[in-house]
């Protein structure tokens, strides 16, 4: 079930590119456009084995931004175009591969979510993303879809040592933990900052666990014959996680670090 390649014609791209747009205007609000990455070169006359790419476009404006794999893109506001605040935003990023003249095969598509104000919007912007690769051509031991997480997680402070205390038959049963406060008194020196922890190589399963009998195949959902099946879940995933961002709270970071000394 994996393995099975996905062909589409050009006609059957621009097909699913229209049904995307008709189902991201109720989200968005507005109507997009897919623009391809290639520069003076008809995608629909590539031969074999070039790669292309689409992207999204707002017609109201254009925003880059850049992903942390180096490529410049336009992404689209999800709550409109402000100039002053902090606000979501959203790339797409939709790979081909010409297998022959006029036969084309899905490699990948994915949503790059970011953070940050207009104008001002690179790397470290960039918080998470939706990916959802074809096992063919890459990620064979990732779930497919599934969500990654790029921002780096900081930790504001370690919490107060506790002593480990080896079972004994008087121990065996429940008994109260130190104080965590009293181990603080007993601490010396200066206070240990963890480092940043980055989880964007995790690969977290969004598309189930029972596509197959053995890991990993059982989270690999692929893009079959129906490519209407990529055009629902990129209309869904944009859905979910602009729903979402509206708990997404800011914090001054230095200032709680500050604040656990």
């Amino acid at each position: 079930m994996g393995n099975r390649p996905t062909m589409a014609s050009w006609q059957d791209i621009i097909t699913l590119h229209q049904e995307i747009v008709d189902r991201l205007k109720p989200t968005l609000e507005r109507r997009v456009t897919f623009i391809p990455d290639l520069e003076r070169t008809h995608w629909d006359r590539l031969r074999p084995p070039r790669t292309f790419i689409f992207h999204v476009r707002d017609p109201a404006g254009v925003e880059y931004a850049r992903r942390r794999r180096g490529v410049r893109y336009p992404v689209l506001p999800l709550t409109g175009w402000d100039m002053e605040d902090d606000q979501p935003w959203a790339g797409w990023y939709e790979e081909w591969k010409c297998m022959d003249v006029g036969e084309f095969e899905l490699v990948g598509a994915s949503w790059t979510f970011y953070w940050g104000k207009i104008g001002r919007l690179g790397e470290e912007q960039q918080i998470f993303r939706a990916e959802w690769d074809q096992v063919r051509h890459r990620g064979e031991r990732a779930a497919q879809p599934h969500w990654h997480f790029d921002a780096p997680m900081v930790m504001t402070s370690y919490a107060p040592r506790i002593p480990r205390i080896p079972p004994t038959r008087e121990t065996e049963g429940l008994e109260e933990l130190p104080s965590a406060k009293a181990i603080a008194l007993e601490e010396i020196g200066a206070s240990v900052s963890p480092p940043e922890v980055d989880v964007s190589g995790i690969h977290l399963g969004m598309g189930g666990w029972r596509n197959g009998n053995e890991h990993p195949v059982c989270w690999q959902l692929q893009v079959e014959d129906k490519l209407e099946d990529l055009a629902v879940w990129c209309e869904r995933s944009l859905r979910l996680a602009r729903e979402q961002f509206s708990d997404v709270r800011g914090k001054d970071i230095e200032g709680l670090k500050r604040g656990h000394r």
